[in-house]
C-alpha cells in the first residue's frame, strides 16, 4: 500500500523488495478504488482463509493520503479483522505508514503549515507516532509530539501516550504488550 503522490512507483518498488525477500504472493493496493475493488478484497479473504495472509505493509509518503485510500474501505475491515482475530499477523508501516496505524495521527498540513490531529486508521489506540525522531529534528518534532499528546488527553478518558520513533526503529505490539527493537532512539 502506499501513501505518496506517486504511488504506482513506489509500490513497485516495494513489491519487487518483498519478491526479492521471498513473499509468495503480493496484493498491492494504490488507491480507494483498489481498496474497494471485490476482485482485491476476494483475494484477501481467499489469502486469509489459506493462512495465506501473513504481513500488511504500508510504505512512507503522507499518512493523509494513507488513510484516504484505506479508511472504512473493505480492506480496511478485513485488515482490522486480521489484526484482531490472527495472532500470526504482521502489519507494519514505513514513516507515514507508522503514523497512519493509530487511530488518531499528527498531520502537518504543507499549505497551511497548520499542525492537526487526523483520524488514522484504527489499529492501535491511544497511541500517536512521530516519525524521524533522530536527535537533529527532536527540537521541532518533539514539541509537536507533545502537543499532540496534551489535545488527545483533554478529549480521552484513558491517557493518550506519544511515540517519536527515528529511522531503523520498531515498535512491536504483541498480545497488548509493546517493545522497542533496533538501533535509533525512541523518545
Amino acid at each position: 500500500t502506499s501513501g505518496k503522490a506517486d504511488s504506482h512507483d513506489s509500490a513497485g518498488l516495494n513489491e519487487a523488495l518483498f519478491k526479492k525477500l521471498g513473499a509468495a504472493e503480493i496484493i498491492p493496493i494504490k488507491d480507494i478504488d483498489d481498496a474497494n475493488n471485490p476482485e482485491i478484497v476476494k483475494q484477501i479473504v481467499e489469502a486469509k482463509a489459506a493462512k495465506r495472509l501473513g504481513l500488511i505493509y504500508f510504505t512512507g509518503g503522507r499518512q493523509d493520503k494513507l488513510v484516504e485510500a484505506f479508511y472504512g474501505t473493505e480492506v480496511h475491515r478485513l485488515f482490522l479483522d486480521g489484526y484482531i482475530t490472527d495472532p500470526n499477523l504482521v502489519i507494519m508501516g514505513n514513516s507515514a505508514g507508522t503514523a497512519a496505524m493509530s487511530k488518531h495521527m499528527i498531520f502537518s498540513d504543507d499549505a497551511t503549515g497548520e499542525d492537526k490531529i487526523l483520524t488514522g486508521l484504527g489499529f492501535l489506540d491511544r497511541i500517536i507516532f512521530d516519525m524521524h525522531m533522530n536527535r537533529s529534528s527532536q527540537v521541532a518534532r518533539l514539541p509537536r509530539l507533545q502537543w499532540a499528546v496534551k489535545k488527545m488527553n483533554e478529549k480521552l478518558v484513558q491517557p493518550c501516550i506519544g511515540l517519536g520513533i527515528d529511522e531503523g526503529m520498531a515498535l512491536v505490539v504483541k498480545d497488548g504488550k509493546a517493545t522497542v527493537d533496533g538501533k535509533a532512539t525512541v523518545e
